[in-house]
């Protein structure tokens, strides 16, 4: 599946888009230089497809390319993604 990211700063969430609608979200808060991610949902019909991760893996690329932010990830998922990726270890502060 082709997917689209955007992030829609109205809603506080970056969005993955396939095949015409929403297929996932990341909720997120920004305080400071400290970008919380909140929340990760798939939505059923992209489950499975590793839509989640490559939205994590957006998120966390362009909180990176923002230059001096880190992230502290309260999501179970974001954690977990974090976990198996040490390669964005210097962005993590520790999980609430």
């Amino acid at each position: 599946m082709d997917l689209e990211f955007t992030n829609n700063t109205d809603l506080g969430r970056y969005e993955a888009h396939g095949d015409g609608k929403l297929a996932a979200l990341v909720a997120y808060s920004v305080e400071g230089d400290e970008f919380t991610i909140l929340h990760t949902v798939v939505q059923s019909w992209a489950e499975g497809q590793g839509v989640g991760s490559a939205l994590v893996r957006h998120v966390l690329d362009d909180v990176r390319a923002r230059g001096g932010m880190r992230v502290r990830p309260v999501c179970t998922f974001a954690q977990a993604f974090l976990e198996r990726h040490p390669e964005y270890d210097d962005l993590i502060v520790d999980a609430a």
